[in-house]
């Protein structure tokens, strides 16, 4: 009884906090189940939704914005060019390496719409385009890391040259992988036969929409390639990508 006496505010706070304890939990439960449930729905209501099920028009903006997306890759991917002004070297990279980076944080807008078409083929290929742009930012944002650190007078010339090989080699790996997964695009114009019954047909009305918004964007830099090829023996990671789209509908 005295101990009852002695320690009784105790246990009422101890009795109230199991209380408020016993609430939470009651409620985050709860909250979860009904979370859950909506979520269900959601997926239910998703699922029910046709997976080809965008109109020609709906397609030809999505194609408008994939090959936009691209353009920017491409002018991205030519950019990383030096000065000849010494004194100003590392500050000229960093400022191209920030607008570059800056550039490519603003396609995440349109990369992930992209990712979640309800057309499996510019699905595909904007899930490659959000992966390879995300990845692309991670680099970019290591390499200007780095050039912050620079002490401009005190440049470790052997640490720059492995810094440098490091982010070209990366951005490399990048774009070849780009051109390897996002090589079906052209599939989008194909409407495919069922169970074999039929020959595949191909849309033309997304088929020329495809090829004249290809000319419109990409007719000088397919130009600039082959100039840049007959200097170097390489080309343009993207060029050769949305090359190898026109050549889809001319084998």
């Amino acid at each position: 009884m005295n101990w009852l006496k002695e320690n009784w505010f105790k246990l009422v706070v101890s009795i109230i906090i199991t209380l408020v304890i016993g609430v939470f939990l009651f409620i985050e439960n709860e909250t979860k189940i009904n979370t859950h449930e909506v979520s269900n729905d959601k997926d239910m209501e998703e699922s029910s939704i046709p997976n080809d099920s965008l109109s020609d028009e709906q397609i030809m903006n999505q194609l408008d914005d994939t090959l936009s997306i691209l353009l920017t890759h491409h002018y991205v991917s030519i950019s990383d060019s030096t000065t000849e002004n010494s004194d100003t070297l590392i500050l000229d990279i960093m400022k191209e390496a920030m607008d570059d980076r800056n550039k490519l944080q603003n396609l995440l807008i349109k990369t992930e719409p992209l990712s979640k078409s309800r057309n499996e083929v510019i699905a595909t290929t904007g899930l490659v385009l959000h992966v390879s742009t995300l990845e692309l930012v991670q680099i970019y944002n290591t390499w200007i890391d780095y050039l912050r650190g620079v002490d401009l007078e005190n440049v470790n010339l052997s640490e720059s040259q492995y810094q440098i090989a490091l982010f070209q080699s990366s951005t490399h790996d990048i774009y070849l992988k780009l051109i390897e997964d996002a090589s079906l695009l052209p599939m989008v114009t194909v409407n495919f036969a069922e169970d074999g019954k039929e020959e595949n047909i191909v849309n033309e009305n997304l088929k020329n929409h495809f090829i004249s918004k290809i000319d419109k964007l990409f007719s000088n830099i397919f130009i600039d390639n082959e100039q840049f090829y007959q200097e170097t023996k390489n080309r343009y990671a993207i060029a050769i990508l949305v090359q190898s789209y026109k050549d889809f509908f001319t084998r």
